[in-house]
């Protein structure tokens, strides 16, 4: 029902987290993306920004997959499916995806109050 008033008031973009995340551009995540990774202290990993494409609904959306920046994360001595298991144990846990060998982040499924206590994970690998 509230889900619905939102978008009968028109704010369905404002008040639907997963809209507000769905309707980022490209360039909005490539900029936080940036400031993300500046902050980002570990010398045991390697990060860069890729362009990629977003994954929707865990793959039930297979046709719908906008452009974003992704963090590519991998370790001096741990191979990706490691640096995987360690974020899924977490607290809480993170999720991200692997692709040739790196772990991928997508900060569209970050709300960007999530993104300090995403650095500490990160940090303590």
């Amino acid at each position: 029902e509230s889900v619905l008033e939102s978008f009968r008031k028109e704010k369905a973009f404002e008040e639907i987290p997963v809209l507000q995340m769905l309707s980022m551009t490209e360039s909005e995540i490539a900029e936080r993306a940036k400031h993300f990774v500046e902050k980002l202290k570990n010398d045991n990993l390697k990060i860069e920004i890729i362009p990629g494409k977003s994954v929707i609904g865990g793959g039930s959306a297979p046709d719908v997959q906008p452009p974003t920046s992704l963090i590519s994360i991998t370790h001096e001595d741990l191979p990706a499916n490691k640096i995987e298991q360690i974020l899924r144990q977490a607290t809480p846990p993170v999720i991200g995806r692997i692709l040739e060998d790196k772990f991928l982040l997508d900060l569209r499924t970050v709300f960007e109050d999530e993104e300090a206590e995403l650095l500490e994970i990160l940090i303590g690998i």
